[in-house]
């Protein structure tokens, strides 16, 4: 969203949640058990989000 906030794929809507992370996406613990609780956004695009980055792929994908 415009704040920098990541947007999470398992948290339904797209609304700002503040969870307790413990691996990527939106945290990466610098070591083992190390948990954080963080703002992260849910998995729906809205008015909000400004930045949408995709990757666009020609031909087809190979199996696995």
């Amino acid at each position: 969203d415009s704040s920098g906030f990541p947007m999470i794929p398992y948290l339904p809507g797209g609304k700002k949640y503040r969870i307790l992370l413990s691996h990527p996406p939106g945290f990466h613990p610098k070591e083992d058990g190390l948990r954080k609780r963080k703002t992260v956004r849910g998995n729906t695009i809205t008015s909000d989000i400004v930045q949408i980055n995709t990757v666009i792929v020609e031909g087809d994908l190979p199996d696995g």
